[in-house]
């Protein structure tokens, strides 16, 4: 049934003769608002000032890496360095403490 229907449908639809159909689809406007054109130069010359600055920060990290391995080869640590990470370690647990007795003071009184 559904055959038949399309067959009749196709069969009284109008025909739109050739020469009203356009041949080609119009061209967009050249000026369109908001349009973003971008253009890419690609020149063959010289490119010394991207690779002087790529071989200056290889040799920085290159030096910086040699640095540290010497360091931490060396395992020297200034005596001021270890006192200090001892202050800062116990502080840091006595603030620590403090929190929870004040956590636990708040707690009580619920």
């Amino acid at each position: 049934m559904p055959g038949v229907l399309l067959a009749a449908a196709a069969a009284t639809a109008p025909a739109v003769p050739a020469s009203t159909l356009p041949s080609t689809v119009p061209a967009a406007p050249a000026s369109t608002v908001g349009a973003v054109t971008t253009t890419v130069h690609h020149s063959p010359g010289n490119h010394t000032a991207a690779v002087v600055l790529l071989l200056l920060v290889a040799a920085v990290l290159i030096v910086g890496g040699l640095v540290y391995a010497i360091v931490d080869r060396a395992a020297t640590e200034p005596e001021w360095l270890l006192r200090m990470r001892h202050s800062v370690g116990e502080a840091g647990w006595r603030v620590g403490n403090w929190w929870a007795e004040f956590v636990d003071f708040l707690h009580i009184g619920r």
